[in-house]
């Protein structure tokens, strides 16, 4: 294989890597807000029954370990 194909494969999947990193960056965060949002009080003013007291910070512990692994 000649060296400047290794050099643009490289350069492709670094790209691909980086994209990976920052779509699974925003999934955490996004963990991390429904968190966030299922612990405030915002969800337990609603008509219906509020969701299990647990669920937020479930949401939340999950947020920060995929965001402190993946960034």
């Amino acid at each position: 294989m000649d060296p400047n194909r290794r050099l643009d494969l490289l350069a492709t999947l670094h790209y691909v890597y980086g994209a990976l990193t920052c779509v699974l960056g925003l999934f955490a965060l996004t963990l991390l807000g429904m968190g966030v949002f299922l612990n405030s009080d915002l969800v337990a003013t609603g008509a219906q029954e509020p969701p299990p007291e647990w669920l937020g910070s479930f949401f939340g512990i999950i947020g920060v370990a995929v965001f402190v692994l993946v960034e």
